[in-house]
């Protein structure tokens, strides 16, 4: 866990909005931000993303073409899914499981690009939640190594494998890729060669900023 802690860069959730807020190349700054996307926005891109991850809907491909499952590494994970949250009882000052049916959305990422142990991973109050006791103890992990001003307060901290791929994310959504998706459905012709369209855009994109 220690060694998985220290091989990452993380950010906190202010560090993380200025970096999304920046083009990846910084010339391109005179041209003011590019991605318009608000904070509450992107906190239920995030709420979705970690709810999903723990319910594992990204690991799901069982009866997936590969053309399906490709078209899922590109766009991200969807399912409806009914999960449990602790949720606090401010009457009571105490925590009571309450049950959800949402459609979650699990975004791609990016890791082990640089090393084996650079990997996207976010840290939140969704955590506790969840019970997810692993991500707790990470959680304790890093406030033991560095001793954080916001200790024990976080709302969100993440690594950059992970901010990278949320930017990613954010920019699908805002711009021309998302318009030019064709379903699995589609005529194998189109959905051929929007494929191998996809995959020099991926490729592309990965290249630029690694």
């Amino acid at each position: 866990m220690k060694k998985l802690v220290e091989s990452n860069k993380w950010y906190t959730c202010e560090e993380a909005e200025a970096y999304l807020r920046k083009h990846w190349h910084p010339d391109n700054e005179k041209n003011g931000q590019y991605l318009k996307m608000n904070r509450r926005q992107v906190q239920k891109i995030l709420r979705s993303d970690i709810i999903g991850t723990y319910l594992e809907i990204n690991k799901k491909v069982e009866g997936l073409t590969d053309n399906e499952l490709f078209l899922k590494e590109v766009y991200g994970w969807k399912s409806k899914e009914t999960f449990d949250l602790y949720v606090l009882d401010k009457k009571n000052d105490s925590y009571f499981s309450k049950t959800y049916t949402e459609e979650l959305s699990v975004f791609p990422k990016y890791d082990r690009l640089h090393s084996e142990n650079e990997v996207s991973i976010i840290l939140s109050f969704w955590d506790e939640q969840l019970g997810d006791n692993e991500k707790m103890e990470m959680g304790e992990t890093y406030e033991d190594m560095y001793n954080p001003k916001l200790k024990g307060k976080m709302p969100y901290l993440m690594t950059e494998a992970y901010l990278v791929a949320l930017k990613h994310e954010i920019e699908r959504r805002e711009y021309l890729t998302r318009k030019l998706r064709f379903e699995p459905n589609a005529p194998k012709k189109y959905l051929k060669h929007f494929l191998e369209f996809m995959e020099k855009v991926l490729l592309l994109n990965l290249s630029i900023i690694f």
